[in-house]
């Protein structure tokens, strides 16, 4: 059996429950597997059960369906924080899902159709509560009242909007730039690069290639005095002030990495970002190598918020 088969067959199941919500306020879970799915397991358990015996074709494909799902979970909340513990969490609860149909279709090959419906149950079940368990059940509250998945506007906006909102002119960016939560398509990046600007990205949910890094950016280390431009719209200082709301320990690592980031600015760089975060901009104003300057941000003549641009002078 063809690998690609199982992960288009994988896509497909995903596609199919797209709109159903997971955190609707119900006994009954609302996802549930497709008939092309179910088809697609009868006609090929045989092989399916052999290729499990095997622990690093088994974890290929399961961690493959995983990078689906993440993806699929940070479209509906951007908030949602996936660790790589709580990746080998989804690890087991996949493959428990997965010897569970290959023992279902053993022990009951004949009602398996009708029968594998209330694993698949069981498995989302796991998934909601784990979700729920990790990021808190105030996280998905919105979420309860909703039987179809509320719409998410894309995080991939275009590089001229972003440029337009941040108010950022091409001339004062210095070389090298680092967009900071550039987005799956990475947009900002490529325009710059194609304007000459050696412009590069980081981003949890993005293909990684030698100008992207695919990674968490509390992560990521910001090397002193290296960067001429950094970039971070509705990004690091977004998840930052959520983090902050809640009153969690993440919003100090968000604070600490904050710092690291103005410090990674050569002389003459520049931090622009957006919403802006007052009582931060109000203690590095005090620091003398850095200037401070905020812009409204302006929507059909409205003012949404702030912009926050960072010099460093010495």
């Amino acid at each position: 059996m063809n690998i690609d088969k199982i992960l288009n067959i994988i896509d497909y199941q995903l596609d199919f429950n797209e709109d159903k919500n997971l955190f609707y306020n119900s006994s009954e879970v609302l996802l549930n597997p497709s008939i092309e799915f179910k088809r697609f397991i009868m006609e090929h358990i045989e092989d399916i059960l052999k290729k499990i015996k095997d622990e690093k074709y088994l974890s290929f494909v399961l961690k493959k369906i995983i990078d689906e799902v993440v993806i699929k979970l940070f479209q509906i909340n951007q908030y949602i924080n996936i660790t790589a513990s709580d990746r080998k969490e989804m690890f087991k609860i996949y493959r428990r899902t997965t010897y569970d149909i290959c023992r279902l279709y053993i022990m009951q090959k004949d009602n398996f159709y009708f029968k594998v419906d209330k694993i698949f149950n069981k498995h989302y079940l796991r998934l909601k509560n784990f979700l729920i368990q990790t990021n808190g059940k105030d996280l998905f509250k919105a979420y309860e009242a909703f039987q179809k998945k509320p719409f998410v506007v894309s995080s991939d906006y275009s590089a001229e909007f972003q440029l337009s909102i941040l108010n950022i002119n091409l001339d004062e960016l210095k070389n090298p730039l680092l967009d900071i939560g550039c987005g799956y398509n990475a947009n900002l990046v490529a325009y710059l690069r194609r304007k000459k600007i050696r412009a590069y990205g980081i981003d949890r949910v993005t293909v990684e290639n030698k100008y992207i890094k695919k990674g968490d950016w509390l992560k990521f280390h910001f090397i002193k005095r290296k960067w001429g431009s950094i970039i971070a719209h509705l990004s690091f200082t977004n998840h930052l002030l959520h983090h902050y709301s809640r009153d969690n320990d993440i919003y100090k690592r968000y604070i600490e990495k904050y710092y690291e980031i103005v410090n990674s600015l050569d002389v003459g760089g520049i931090f622009i970002y957006t919403p802006a975060v007052d009582f931060l901009e109000k203690e590095l104003g005090k620091n003398q190598a850095f200037k401070i300057e905020k812009n409204n941000i302006l929507y059909k003549n409205k003012t949404l918020g702030y912009a926050a641009k960072i010099t460093r002078i010495k």
